[in-house]
């Protein structure tokens, strides 16, 4: 009968264990970065659509000053806060050859690491008063 000498005893075990050990923590290591990836998707969308809403308000704000000025508007830059987030707000304006006076109003939102832009263009008669809105769209920041 052929027996192994006491040092020689588990050697096929210990190499056994090892295997299976290295599979589990590879496996326990692929589901934790799954569920990061997983959640961090979910965030990003989220602070997505916190920015693009920040943006928008931001127009809303510029436009709600031109319709109570009217032509008198002035072109300005400055920024707005809402709640913990900023957005950066422009009103440029030009006098068209109809004698009509046009804002363009663009808002760029950054929330963390995710940012969006929205421009408006806006005309304001100068006989009537009566603003229009020409176009609301979500630019490229």
């Amino acid at each position: 009968m052929y027996y192994l000498r006491s040092c020689c005893r588990g050697a096929a075990a210990l190499s056994t264990i090892l295997l299976i050990g290295g599979i589990i923590v590879e496996t326990a290591a692929a589901g934790l970065l799954a569920s990061y990836l997983v959640s961090q998707e979910g965030l990003g969308l989220k602070l997505s659509n916190d920015a693009t809403l920040i943006s928008r308000a931001g127009v809303d704000d510029a436009l709600l000053s031109i319709m109570r000025n009217g032509e008198d508007a002035s072109a300005r830059n400055y920024q707005i806060t809402i709640g913990t987030w900023n957005t950066q707000v422009a009103v440029e304006k030009a006098v068209l050859l109809t004698d009509d006076t046009q804002f363009t109003i663009t808002s760029i939102a950054t929330v963390l690491n995710k940012k969006s832009a929205t421009q408006a263009i806006i005309i304001v008669d100068n006989i009537s008063g009566l603003a229009q809105i020409e176009s609301i769209d979500d630019i490229a920041p």
